[in-house]
C-alpha cells in the first residue's frame, strides 16, 4: 500500500458518493453499499476514523448536474484547506461532465488533495496522473452522450409506432400485460382510481460536513 504523507492525513477524507436516478437508489444497493466501502480504503490509509466524512446527499442525481448540493459541499470543503484526500470508487461517480472534471482535478492541485480512486491514490500534482485521469473523465463523458442519444433514438422509435415515451400524468398508470408470465408495459396508460403517495428518499447532508464515518458494529 502507498505510504501517504502525514500532511494529507492531518486534513480530512471526503468519501462521496452518488447514484444517478432513485432508481437507482432503491434497486441497485450494491453500487451504494461499494461506494460506502471507500470508507475502509480511508481507514487503511491511515486516516482517523474522526477525520473521515461522508457525503451521500447527491443519491439520486445526475452526474451532468454540476450544482447538486453534495457535490458544491465537497467543493467547498476543498476550497476552505480542510480536505486532504477524496474517495470515489470510480470516476463517474464524481460526475460525467467533462469540462466540470477538468476544473475539479485543477482545484484538488490548487489545494494539494489527493484523489483515490478504489483505493487507488493519484497526485493532480502530477502530470502523468493527470493525464490519466483526464483520459478517464472524457472517456466518461462520451459514453454518457452516446447513451443520451440512443436512448433519444429509442423513444422517438416508441413514439412513431403510438406508444407513450413519457411519463403518465396525474391520475394514471402505465399499463401492464402479463405475457408468458412476465410483465410487460404496452405503452400505453389507464386510468386508476386513486393516486398513491410517493416519498422520495431522505438525504443526509447536513451542517457544514456531511457525517462521520464510523467503524461497521461488530
Amino acid at each position: 500500500m502507498t505510504d501517504i504523507p502525514a500532511r494529507y492525513r492531518k486534513r480530512l477524507a471526503v468519501v462521496y458518493i452518488r447514484q444517478s436516478t432513485e432508481r437507482q437508489v432503491r434497486f441497485n444497493e450494491g453500487s451504494r453499499r461499494h461506494q460506502e466501502s471507500q470508507v475502509e480504503h480511508a481507514w487503511r490509509h491511515g486516516w482517523r476514523r474522526d477525520d473521515v466524512v461522508v457525503i451521500d446527499c447527491d443519491l439520486g442525481h445526475s452526474g451532468l448536474d454540476v450544482g447538486r448540493r453534495g457535490y458544491r459541499q465537497m467543493l467547498e470543503m476543498i476550497e476552505s484547506d480542510t480536505v486532504g484526500g477524496v474517495f470515489i470508487s470510480e470516476v463517474s461517480r464524481a460526475g460525467r461532465d467533462d469540462q466540470a472534471w477538468l476544473a475539479f482535478l485543477q482545484l484538488l492541485a490548487l489545494h494539494d488533495v489527493l484523489l483515490f480512486e478504489n483505493g487507488v491514490p493519484a497526485d493532480p500534482n502530477d502530470d502523468d496522473q493527470v493525464y490519466v485521469k483526464k483520459i478517464q473523465a472524457l472517456t466518461v463523458s462520451r459514453e454518457n452522450k452516446m447513451r443520451i442519444a440512443n436512448l433519444h433514438r429509442g423513444r422517438l422509435s416508441k413514439a412513431r409506432s403510438g406508444k407513450a415515451v413519457s411519463a403518465p400524468p396525474a391520475g394514471y398508470l402505465a399499463q401492464v400485460e402479463t405475457r408468458d408470465g412476465i410483465p410487460v408495459k404496452t405503452g400505453a396508460w389507464i386510468k386508476e382510481s386513486g393516486i398513491p403517495s410517493y416519498e422520495k428518499p431522505s438525504t443526509r447532508c447536513s451542517g457544514p460536513f456531511a457525517r462521520v464515518a464510523r467503524s461497521p458494529e461488530r
